[in-house]
């Protein structure tokens, strides 16, 4: 991918998942890239065709990024699992609730491919860790392995569809973590708490 692409497609996202894929225009592209519509068509057919752009290189960015953590052999299972954490909630900053619901109307195909990728990553990679950690004595070997996955996925599902926050009590929502990356981080520590042995 060349530069002016790449540029691109990094303000595309930004503006997706800020405003969702309906609301911006390629003229507001345009504008705040500072080049031509001309430009903009020169190296995309459409603007579904950035969308489906942005989803590929989010699940591709996602998956690279992981299994590099996966198989860094100098991390333990904890500092395995912080890093993915980490390293997610880095990918899914400034995605806003207006995107995937916005994604969900204007593009069901490409909001399922998110939500099939979603389970995947959950009850393959997830699954792999969990194997190493029980492996390795951080993790109990008596849990419900299939239980700790669900949830697992359970949380990747409720965190990434920021509209969930919005369902929240105002008084309740006062009182945790602003963005749903720290909400995701927590979670996970709870759910953590259940399964690691006491030597962790």
């Amino acid at each position: 991918m060349n530069n002016t692409k790449e540029r691109i497609l990094n303000k595309v996202r930004e503006l997706f998942f800020k405003r969702g894929f309906s609301k911006v225009t390629m003229d507001e592209l345009a504008s705040e890239l500072g080049m031509s519509k001309k430009t903009l068509y020169n190296h995309f057919s459409s603007k579904s065709e950035m969308l489906e752009l942005v989803i590929k290189d989010l699940k591709h960015e996602l998956s690279s990024g992981v299994d590099r953590i996966l198989v860094d052999d100098s991390l333990n299972f904890i500092e395995k699992l912080s890093s993915i954490l980490s390293f997610i909630a880095s990918k899914l900053s400034g995605m806003e609730a207006t995107f995937i619901s916005d994604l969900k109307r204007t593009s069901p195909a490409l909001s399922r491919e998110l939500d099939e990728y979603k389970k995947e990553a959950a009850f393959g990679r997830f699954n792999a860790l969990l194997d190493e950690g029980i492996q390795k004595g951080y993790v109990r070997q008596d849990i419900d392995r299939s239980m700790a996955v669900l949830l697992y996925a359970s949380i990747i599902e409720w965190v990434m569809n920021p509209a969930n926050t919005q369902q929240i009590p105002d008084e309740v929502k006062a009182q945790l973590p602003y963005k749903s990356t720290d909400m995701f981080r927590g979670m996970v520590e709870v759910m953590l708490n259940g399964i690691l042995t006491d030597n962790s």
